[in-house]
């Protein structure tokens, strides 16, 4: 009789502990359920700032492209205020020379 109660309680045990078990184990997979859900949901979102980020790249390679086409036309606008500023130089001496010439006539005239 002893026997058979321990075989009993421990049947009762033993199913209590697959019940258990099976519980934990339904529940571990909601769980996994779940997190591949959230994962799926991140990668998605991932997806997203990968997309932002190739658009974002593409603005930044145009800008960059501009910066330099417009720094080459700057660099050539510089050239050319650099000429016409010679220019200006030597026609500013030549009219300093040419006032000093006037001067010298008026002088000598003066003295005439």
């Amino acid at each position: 009789k002893q026997w058979y109660q321990r075989r009993v309680r421990g049947t009762a045990l033993y199913t209590y502990l697959v019940d258990l078990l099976n519980g934990a184990l339904e529940l571990n997979s909601a769980e996994i359920e779940s997190l591949e859900s959230q994962l799926e949901e991140n990668n998605s979102v991932i997806a997203g700032y990968e997309d932002l980020l190739v658009e974002r790249q593409t603005l930044l390679d145009q800008c960059t492209e501009e910066f330099s086409t417009c720094k080459g036309e700057f660099e050539k606008a510089n050239i050319h205020i650099t000429e016409l500023t010679d220019i200006v130089t030597g026609l500013t001496d030549k009219v300093t020379e040419i006032t000093d010439k006037v001067t010298e006539i008026t002088d000598k005239v003066t003295e005439i």
